[in-house]
């Protein structure tokens, strides 16, 4: 979808979230090199596929010069987009112009404020203590998301 910025800049005045699916892009991208399905192998399906990627980023762009809330999706369900692959739509959101805080946000606490959970992307006292630790630093590397080395659940490690 493409999203100009007179749209963008309405989405901002009535507090539309924009949640990006980039990762379905890229999942697509890889259909290419292992399926025989047209709509992913043909001049026309990759053409297509180009065109749809480009208005995304051009959307998650325009959303950001607008200063519209942006989330994460995953449109788990279809391709090879799976639960559990958040890093991919953050680091693609980087790609895209996001930070690397801007893309961590959206993946935690933007989330959660859209879901009316005042509590996920922060750490602060009172908090539950659900956290994600990775190996590097997600500030300025979204791809250390990737990288994760210890779950907590209520400040007790499950993983």
């Amino acid at each position: 979808m493409e999203l100009d910025d007179e749209i963008a800049r309405t989405m901002k005045r009535n507090n539309v979230t924009l949640t990006s699916t980039l990762s379905v892009f890229a999942s697509w991208e890889t259909f290419a090199r292992t399926t025989t399905i047209e709509r992913f192998t043909g001049d026309e399906g990759k053409a297509r596929i180009v065109k749809r990627k480009e208005g995304a980023y051009a959307a998650v762009a325009s959303a950001k010069r607008a200063g519209v809330r942006i989330t994460t999706g995953s449109d788990f369900g279809g391709g090879s987009v799976r639960a559990g692959h958040l890093a991919w739509e953050a680091e693609l959101l980087v790609a895209a112009g996001l930070t690397p805080r801007e893309a961590l946000v959206a993946a935690t606490r933007a989330g959660g404020e859209l879901l009316g959970d005042d509590h996920a992307g922060r750490i602060e006292t009172g908090m539950p203590a659900d956290l994600v630790l990775v190996h590097g630093d997600p500030l300025s590397d979204s791809r250390a998301l990737w990288r994760v080395w210890a779950v907590f659940q209520g400040g007790t490690r499950v993983a």
